[in-house]
């Protein structure tokens, strides 16, 4: 953009290994005064490689936390949650993640210096028979969800402690930009399981 260069990596499939992450990043660092990297997502990442995958890709997050930290770069790497089967059923999406949901490696949460955490938001009229019909299997969960709305969490802050657990509620556009903040109607003493009916 007209202010910051960004080096942004998505949908490589097969192309992204560690060694061409590397060579991506170096050519970035060559060319630009850019301070932000974007990996969508680290999962992506193929290693290729007889070495257990969670080393691997726990060495992969301990080396971008290291070129971060020695190019002044703001790396922000996207990743999946691995949601285990829940009481909650379909409703367990509404539940905010915790930075223990991270597919498959710690590591990600050690290193991470902000975590933030994504999570559907369930409309405020929705009563709790709406919600146990959903639970049940009886209704799409979509009958239940706010429109355009994205619930955006604070999992983790190694610098700013006390804004753990804040969240915000964004509106997504139709082409999946975040545009503005949604009205808050969220009580923040409320236990999630109470905030969302379940």
């Amino acid at each position: 953009t007209s202010e910051h260069a960004v080096a942004h990596f998505a949908e490589a499939g097969e192309r992204l290994t560690p060694a061409a992450l590397v060579k991506a990043m170096q050519e970035f660092r060559s060319v630009t005064a850019g301070r932000y990297v974007l990996l969508d997502h680290i999962h992506r990442v193929r290693f290729g490689t007889d070495k257990n995958p969670r080393l691997e890709l726990a060495e992969a997050t301990r080396w971008l936390r290291d070129m971060a930290a020695k190019y002044e770069w703001s790396i922000i790497v996207a990743a999946q949650l691995h949601r285990a089967p829940s009481q909650h059923g379909a409703l367990r999406d509404l539940l905010p993640p915790t930075m223990s949901d991270l597919k498959e490696t710690g590591t990600l949460e050690e290193d991470a210096v902000v975590g933030i955490l994504l999570h559907r938001v369930k409309r405020a009229d929705v009563d709790n028979g709406q919600t146990a019909a959903v639970g049940r299997g009886e209704r799409p969960i979509t009958d239940i969800l706010e429109p355009n709305c994205m619930a955006v969490r604070v999992g983790k802050h190694r610098r700013r402690g006390h804004v753990m657990d804040s969240t915000a509620f964004l509106h997504v556009n139709d082409d999946g930009r975040l545009t503005q903040r949604a009205p808050v109607w969220r009580k923040s003493d409320e236990s999630p399981e109470g905030r969302y009916g379940l």
